[in-house]
């Protein structure tokens, strides 16, 4: 049942992703097509200009679309009319969420996937060629800095992009589920409930760096020193902090999402 609804979410998706997919790779041949016609005509100027716009507003609303469109899938399938033909499945709490939450990452990597390739239709020719000669180098010299591990680096970079994603999902359906406990204004109880989680999390960020500051600098300089030495092993350990906390955070939203909508759950 599972990979049914993972179909039929997918399916949904697909509807409205596919057109707007379509219309960046088209957007980015004709910018291709216009670069082979370049004049120095001010003509020539201003209708460059202008796709050059039109392709920047169609990759942000490409990256953009999941993150609106995730809203619209959890709020309108699980807490609308919709809902009790949703519940009445034979799927718990815990698929439901993850069955949203898999689908909107994968789209949003999709999406990003797709950006990529626009923009390598857009730059193909001696554009392209300089920027994947520069990330060459890069890459280069970074390997000959620190080795293997530079790759390394990049794979946990990456997962931590992915958990990120999955963090701010759940945080937005967290928001949207909790905003269902109100009578009336649920829409509005959800983004004060948004608000309150921000505040909450950055009072806790702030009271952090207060207790930082607050330790004498000659407390730190071991940790300076040792950082400075040992800075590939160092980074290895943040990174893989950062991914650790990012999903600690994602499993209390996805409890918090799983207690309401299996014990206190109001649909419209």
């Amino acid at each position: 049942m599972v990979k049914k609804l993972f179909k039929y979410e997918i399916a949904a998706y697909l509807r409205v992703w596919l057109p707007v997919e379509l219309l960046l790779l088209v957007v980015s041949i004709f910018g291709k097509v216009m670069q082979i016609f370049e004049s120095d005509t001010a003509f020539f100027a201003v209708l460059m200009f202008f796709s050059i716009g039109i392709y920047m507003l169609c990759v942000t609303a490409s990256i953009v679309f999941n993150l609106i469109y995730s809203f619209i899938r959890y709020y309108k399938n699980l807490f609308t009319s919709e809902g009790y033909l949703s519940f009445t499945l034979p799927i718990t709490a815990s698929q439901h969420i993850f069955v949203k939450v898999a689908t909107s990452v994968m789209f949003s990597v999709a999406s990003i996937i797709m950006a990529f390739v626009s923009f390598c239709i857009i730059s193909a020719g001696d554009l392209f060629v300089e920027v994947m000669r520069a990330l060459g180098y890069l890459i280069n010299l970074a390997t000959a800095k620190v080795g293997f591990n530079f790759a390394l680096y990049v794979i946990e970079a990456i997962i931590f992009i992915i958990v990120n994603i999955i963090a701010t999902r759940l945080l937005h359906n967290t928001c949207i589920t909790i905003g269902q406990k109100a009578n009336k204004g649920r829409i509005g109880f959800a983004i004060l409930a948004y608000f309150i989680i921000y505040v909450i999390t950055q009072t806790i960020i702030s009271i952090i760096q207060f207790v930082c500051l607050m330790v004498p600098e000659t407390a730190w300089e071991p940790f300076v020193k040792y950082l400075t030495k040992n800075y590939i092993p160092a980074i290895h350990i943040g990174l893989l902090a950062a991914i650790v906390i990012t999903a600690v955070i994602s499993l209390i939203y996805f409890l918090i999402c799983r207690k309401i909508i299996t014990k206190k759950l109001n649909l419209q």
